[in-house]
């Protein structure tokens, strides 16, 4: 593992069965956790000398009250640079006192620092220090003033897998040991981004003298800069990527404790303007608010090349076969297809579309329009809160039009969910969810289908089915563990026995760890098919 590249298709390949590790240790102690940290480190970060990683038994670094200090663990890096890691346990830093556990780890955290740079003879190049749960993790490290600063922040169980793996590789040791480190890029671009955008008016004015002719505007500048240095990846708050869709678990909440360093700064907005960067706003708003009604083709030239990518239902954008969370973890994979080399890339500005009238707009448009409707409609909520699912059957049957119809849904999910009326009364023990963009069908708390609607005869159906597909269905073209049945009326006791399996097939792949949404493989050389959804 010597480049990102390598680290990052290994890491991702081993994800899945480190989050199902991490989640074993709910209520394990603090060892045992800190132990499941030391193989992240062995085992993915490079550090594989025996001398390296060194617990909590080891050398002291002070004392406190009387009672020697040791950190969890600590990391020497090329006999240059050290890593202290203090470990809490699992959920500790999400907890009611979370805000204190972290104001207790951060104190450790820099009297292990302290202490050990009191009794260095020799100072260490790079000092690094890190508080974590195992799910929240806090990097901070020292300037050359000798004060401690904030360098990032992430959720091991839920943010996006790229962006786990690009802050793990600034603690890699092939990440550390290059000439510029990954760390130091890291915190250069992102004091260039601070200095430029706290100068766009100065750029602005330089760029136009140059040009022969025209007048190129202080935003344009603004959002070209955005595209080149911004950090997507890294929100203000670990928020959830969709927060609306029953497939994605909910992601912790963020709280900034007080009188803490580790709670990162982030850019200001400029003086006298209000900031135009939303991180709070998702695509699953967008869809639910109606301004984008999936599939929607999103292309962007770059340097010549076109790229073409497909919004899905969900919120998530494929691009070339691969499913990702979020526009902007599509738009820097597709630029480094071209580019040859990784990219923080903002991808609400990267992707484009043409909306209804045929006009061409890019995705941050329609998240301004989003934002301006909620700002001039302030009573409304500005993430729309799921429903809970309504039972069809009898007089509620009568009623679920009504209902969706009140809170604005889609006519023609209305419509989906009258056609399902039939089959639906035959299976009492599923409740629905209508949404603006389909229908979701539940055993209690699980989803085990869809309903997508249709332009002409029946909604399409995707069935959870596990391991085996019936040869009567279609095999989803998305997702490995599911089935698409088109014209289901002719096949109605089929498909009510596969929706009264779909539970206990669901329950059974959860108790073994397996992903309902795993990506179904494409051939080599395939063109990626899109989901009918």
């Amino acid at each position: 593992m010597n480049s990102f590249a390598e680290f990052e298709s290994a890491f991702l390949g081993a994800l899945q069965q480190e989050r199902s590790d991490l989640q074993s240790l709910q209520g394990a102690s603090e060892a045992q956790l800190s132990a499941w940290i030391e193989h992240l480190f062995r085992q993915h970060l490079g550090y594989t000398h025996w001398k390296e990683i060194t617990r909590a038994e080891g050398t002291p670094v002070g004392s406190k009250g009387g009672k020697q200090l040791f950190p969890d663990l600590r990391i020497d890096i090329l006999d240059n640079g050290l890593i202290f890691i203090e470990c809490k346990r699992l959920g500790r830093l999400d907890g009611p006192k979370g805000p204190e556990e972290l104001d207790d780890g951060v104190s450790q955290l820099r009297s292990y620092i302290r202490a050990h740079l009191d009794r260095a003879s020799i100072k260490p190049e790079t000092v690094l220090g890190v508080v974590t749960d195992g799910n929240r993790w806090f990097l901070m490290g020292l300037n050359r003033n000798n004060e401690f600063h904030t360098i990032a922040e992430w959720a091991f169980l839920t943010d996006d897998p790229r962006l786990i793996a690009q802050r793990l590789w600034l603690l890699a040791k092939p990440a550390l040991a290059q000439p510029t480190s990954a760390l130091v890029e890291f915190l250069a671009r992102r004091t260039v981004a601070e200095v430029l955008k706290e100068k766009t008016g100065w750029l602005t004015k330089k760029v136009n003298e140059r040009l022969p002719d025209g007048n190129v505007s202080e935003e344009l500048i603004g959002r070209w800069l955005r595209d080149a240095f911004s950090d997507p990846a890294a929100p203000p708050r670990l928020v959830p990527a969709d927060s609306s869709t029953p497939p994605s678990p909910p992601s912790p909440q963020s709280t900034s404790p007080a009188g803490t360093e580790l709670v990162t700064t982030r850019l200001p907005a400029k003086r006298g303007k209000k900031s135009s960067v939303h991180h709070g706003v998702t695509l699953a708003d967008l869809i639910s608010a109606s301004l984008l009604v999936p599939p929607v083709k999103l292309f962007c030239r770059y340097k010549g090349t076109m790229l073409e990518a497909t919004l899905l239902v969900d919120g998530a954008v494929e691009f070339q076969g691969q499913r990702y969370d979020t526009c902007s973890a599509a738009a820097e994979v597709a630029r480094a297809r071209v580019s040859g080399r990784q990219m923080n890339t903002n991808g609400w500005t990267f992707w484009r579309f043409h909306d209804g009238t045929g006009k061409r707009l890019d995705l941050d448009d329609a998240r301004k329009r989003f934002i301006k409707t909620k700002s001039a409609n302030p009573s409304s909520p500005p993430s729309p809160e799921p429903r809970q699912p309504r039972p069809l059957g009898g007089v509620e049957a009568m009623q679920v039009g009504n209902i969706a119809e009140a809170e604005g849904a889609n006519p023609a999910v209305l419509s989906a969910a009258e056609q399902l009326k039939p089959l639906l009364a035959l299976l009492p023990e599923l409740t629905v969810n209508t949404s603006k963009a389909t229908v979701s069908l539940y055993a209690g708390k699980l989803v085990v289908g869809y309903a997508h609607p249709r332009k002409r005869g029946l909604p399409r159906l995707r069935v959870y089915v596990g391991q085996t597909c019936p040869e009567w269905a279609t095999p989803d073209p998305s997702y490995a563990l599911w089935c698409s049945v088109g014209d289901w009326s002719t096949n109605l006791e089929r498909v009510v026995a596969l929706l009264k399996e779909a539970p206990r097939r669901r329950a059974e792949d959860m108790a073994a760890g397996r992903d309902p949404y795993y990506r179904r493989a494409q051939p080599p050389g395939s063109t990626p098919v899109v989901s009918a959804e």
